[in-house]
């Protein structure tokens, strides 16, 4: 997913987790810019952050079921695609594996993380930015969402 603005491409990836609850598979996606628009990095940040204070997300909190201008936010699984919905001017979308696509059907929630805290490095290999995603920085950066997965009728 590409999406540029002042705080640059609007990158995502998603991997399978643990559920916290249960121990059992869990899909996880993660929002994050790249710095590289019209802002640098420490206003790309700055600029993240209040998107997502205007979204009415705040980092380092868990919402379930969130909403955004009463448009719930969700993301919608077609096949291995996945699609974030109702966020405001943008729809990220990304391809995921058949696994990730079905455990995201089967659990019919999603945890979707949106970090505000700018990815400007480099390496883009899984490792490094998986690295990137373990750091408590990051994590702190975080706003954490549970939504709910959606699946387009089929005719």
């Amino acid at each position: 997913m590409s999406e540029n603005s002042v705080f640059g491409t609007l990158s995502s990836t998603g991997w399978i987790g643990e559920h916290p609850g249960d121990g059992k598979d869990f899909p996880f996606l993660m929002l994050y810019a790249l710095g590289d628009g019209a802002a640098p990095p420490q206003a790309a940040q700055a600029a993240l952050r209040d998107v997502l204070k205007a979204w009415g997300m705040r980092e380092g909190t868990l919402a379930s079921d969130p909403t955004v201008d009463s448009v719930p936010v969700t993301v919608a699984v077609d096949g291995i695609q996945a699609t974030v919905t109702g966020l405001p001017g943008i729809t990220p979308t990304r391809p995921t594996s058949p696994e990730w696509a079905d455990i995201a059907r089967g659990r019919g929630r999603v945890f979707l993380g949106i970090t505000s805290r700018i990815y400007t490095a480099v390496d883009r290999s899984d490792a490094a930015v998986s690295a990137f995603f373990e750091e408590s920085r990051t994590i702190g950066a975080t706003a954490s969402l549970l939504v709910p997965v959606t699946v387009p009728r089929t005719a």
